[in-house]
């Protein structure tokens, strides 16, 4: 004895329409008429092939769900009632499925570290559950037929991997099914847990990129000095890195204009400043490094302080260069290794009278002894800063051992003691 379907999708299901099929073969002949065969308590129609009976119904709907029940009641030839059979010989069963399958929950989301977002390259998974069991999964995601996975009892998940010909926005999703039995259910298009994941394949820019520094030189910078890297994003972003002088930087952000700051110290290379710029949008699209500015700007980093070589202090003193007496002219001469901004000098701690070529190098400052200052040898000093502000250590000696001792002081009287004669007339 054996019962199936003719189900096209499970012989062992069936729907409205479907034919149940109850095959039986008696081990001896049976009296034709005497043959009464039941499926889900309704009548059947009975043929016969060869040694082969077939019990036929059409299931109109109206039958019970769940497993159907059948009975066969025969005699044999004699007229001997044969025992109601219920069960069959081979465990085969049909189950009437009545109740119309479900999706129960659905969500979307991507493997994007943002998993709301999604990126060419990027997967899309809708996952769903269902009241029972489905078949004939069709997924669309993006507009394309995607595969799923089976996560488990009435669980799956359909996938997508997003390229540049799907539409950028919020990503859509239909998912049309029937259960095993065939029956069709309502599509889904739509998360339960309002959940949705946005596709972005545009890639980000940054644009107004400029530098400057606060040095009264803009183009330039020294030690303390801040330079400053500004620019402008085309859409939002979830990360920005910036470095300048090798140096990674969290800018500060008003709306999608950003500044990056600096502060230029002594262990940083002389030269251009080096900058670059990394952004990355919402979805993970990246601008690259950006490491130029658009309108040709940048800052000259000048690390380095001042040096003062040679240094020459002398006198117009007749006699001899290193001293010096009331009315002489005391000239300090000296050469700057680079353009000096700001340059101050002090002989016998007086401002010097003059310095010639105070714009450039090399540089002579001098002053006329007037005895106000004290006797002995002449300090000075020259202080000094070049052109964006670095300060030089203070001068206050010489290169080539040069000094100058002022003398104010007259020789001691004498007197003549002994005059000897050496040959002549006296």
């Amino acid at each position: 004895v054996s019962i199936q379907s003719t189900n096209s999708n499970n012989t062992t299901i069936g729907i409205t329409g479907d034919d149940v099929i109850l095959t039986f073969t008696p081990e001896e002949p049976l009296l034709t008429d005497s043959i009464v065969v039941t499926i889900a308590g309704e009548p059947t129609i009975l043929t016969q092939d060869g040694d082969n009976y077939i019990a036929t119904l059409t299931l109109s709907g109206d039958e019970p769900g769940g497993i159907l029940s059948y009975t066969i009641d025969f005699k044999d030839r004699a007229g001997n009632l044969g025992i109601q059979v219920i069960s069959t010989t081979d465990d085969s069963y049909v189950n009437h499925d009545i109740i119309p399958p479900e999706i129960l929950a659905v969500s979307i989301f991507s493997n994007n570290s943002d998993t709301t977002w999604a990126k060419p390259g990027d997967s899309v998974y809708v996952k769903f559950v269902a009241n029972e069991e489905l078949d004939n999964l069709n997924i669309i995601i993006s507009g394309t037929s995607s595969d799923y996975l089976y996560d488990g009892p009435v669980t799956y998940s359909g996938y997508h991997i997003m390229d540049e010909d799907d539409d950028e926005g919020i990503i859509s999703f239909n998912i049309s099914y029937t259960d095993l039995g065939g029956e069709t259910g309502p599509d889904a298009d739509s998360t339960t847990d309002e959940s949705i994941v946005r596709y972005d394949r545009t890639l980000p820019e940054v644009f107004n990129v400029r530098m400057a520094s606060n040095n009264t030189m803009g183009d330039s910078a020294g030690i303390g000095d801040i330079d400053s890297v500004f620019f402008t994003a085309t859409e939002a972003q979830r990360n920005v890195i910036v470095v300048i002088s090798d140096s990674s930087l969290t800018p500060v952000q008003e709306g999608l204009g950003f500044i990056a700051t600096r502060i230029m110290n002594g262990d940083d290379t002389d030269g251009g400043i080096t900058f670059s710029i990394t952004l990355e949008d919402s979805a993970g699209n990246s601008t690259g490094e950006v490491t130029e500015t658009d309108d040709g700007s940048g800052v000259w980093f000048d690390g380095t302080p001042p040096l003062l070589n040679p240094v020459s202090f002398t006198s117009t003193n007749e006699n001899d260069q290193g001293l010096a007496i009331l009315g002489d002219t005391l000239y300090l001469d000296f050469t700057s290794n680079e353009l000096l901004s700001s340059l101050s000098v002090f002989i016998a701690g007086l401002e010097a009278d003059s310095i010639e070529n105070q714009t450039r190098t090399p540089y002579r400052a001098w002053h006329v002894l007037d005895g106000s200052e004290e006797e002995g040898y002449i300090p000075f000093q020259i202080i000094f800063v070049d052109l964006v502000g670095n300060p030089g250590d203070t001068v206050v000696s010489t290169t080539d051992e040069t000094s100058i001792l002022f003398d104010i002081t007259p020789p001691a009287d004498f007197e003549i003691d002994t005059v000897y004669v050496s040959g002549g007339t006296v």
